[in-house]
């Protein structure tokens, strides 16, 4: 049997089988027959799955330069390759991201893409030069960390990042990045929770540097600062009293508990802030949604 390419230029070429009758030389044979061989988007769906995850799969993660430029040129093809495969693709890949010099361009991708890709992603590793300073996570690896168990019946749960993504006096370059990530997420319908490490009673254990990106209903024509507010932690009704008051002009906005009080303001540089603070000892996380808005 000799195998011959035919229209080796097309898409869908040709293979033509020379059958060779017994006795005889390769110039006698029988009428060939052929057989077509399928382009890509006429296999199986499964099969090009399959397909996908051989061609993106990595050990290395991918690098988001200055332009955010990352996607790989079979979603460019055309727009059925590039709404099939751009989800696996984002499924299958670890993004790394410098957090001041990557920042903006990872957040302009994030919005680019929009919510149900940027759900799909399996991680974006943000640094800090050669420090590793936060991990986000899309639904799927979302799920897994959230099923995983740690030992000593602690597990991950997820919480709010609380009054730290607004308050500078704690680790100004993080918060402020914080800031940006929460803003920019939320103009597509998405937010960020923190993991957190708890017993097995709920008693939190540590805060984690990982986040999970997860759906916000937030309205198209939130400002910034009803934005964040989602993070601070307060319990819906005061959220939305603050929010009024901030939104109506007032500076500075005391909350309290029995004897303690912390401030949130407004400033031209960062917008909303928050001094965590003026009576020691600090509110624990989940005290702010306790605190109630002093007239």
């Amino acid at each position: 049997m000799s195998v011959q390419l035919i229209n080796s230029h097309s898409s869908n070429y040709t293979i033509t089988h020379h059958l060779l009758q017994p006795g005889l030389s390769d110039g006698h044979h029988v009428k060939p027959f052929t057989m077509s061989a399928p382009s890509l988007a006429t296999i199986a769906p499964e099969l090009r799955n399959y397909i996908y995850s051989l061609v993106f799969h990595s050990d290395f993660a991918v690098t988001l330069g200055a332009g955010g430029d990352i996607q790989p040129g079979l979603t460019r093809t055309n727009r059925f390759f590039r709404g099939e495969a751009l989800p696996m693709y984002f499924g299958t890949t670890t993004l790394n991201a410098h957090f001041v010099n990557n920042i903006d361009a990872l957040l302009h991708l994030w919005q680019a893409l929009g919510a149900d890709l940027v759900l799909s992603m399996k991680e974006v590793r943000l640094w800090n030069i050669h420090n590793l300073v936060g991990k986000f996570f899309g639904e799927a690896s979302t799920q897994h960390m959230l099923s995983s168990r740690l030992g000593n019946g602690m597990r991950y749960v997820l919480r709010p990042i609380g009054v730290f993504v607004l308050n500078d006096n704690a680790d100004l370059l993080m918060s402020s990045a914080l800031r940006k990530i929460v803003i920019a997420l939320g103009r597509v319908g998405l937010t960020i929770q923190r993991f957190c490490k708890v017993d097995a009673d709920g008693r939190k254990v540590q805060d984690m540097s990982e986040y999970a990106i997860v759906p916000q209903s937030i309205p198209d024509d939130a400002t910034d600062e009803e934005i964040l507010s989602f993070q601070i932690g307060l319990n819906e009704a005061t959220r939305r009293k603050v929010l009024a008051r901030v939104l109506g002009g007032e500076q500075v906005l005391r909350l309290r508990k029995d004897d303690r009080i912390a401030l949130l303001f407004l400033s031209d540089r960062f917008g909303l802030r928050a001094l965590n603070q003026i009576r020691p000892p600090e509110f624990a996380d989940d005290e702010w949604s306790e605190l109630m808005l002093v007239d």
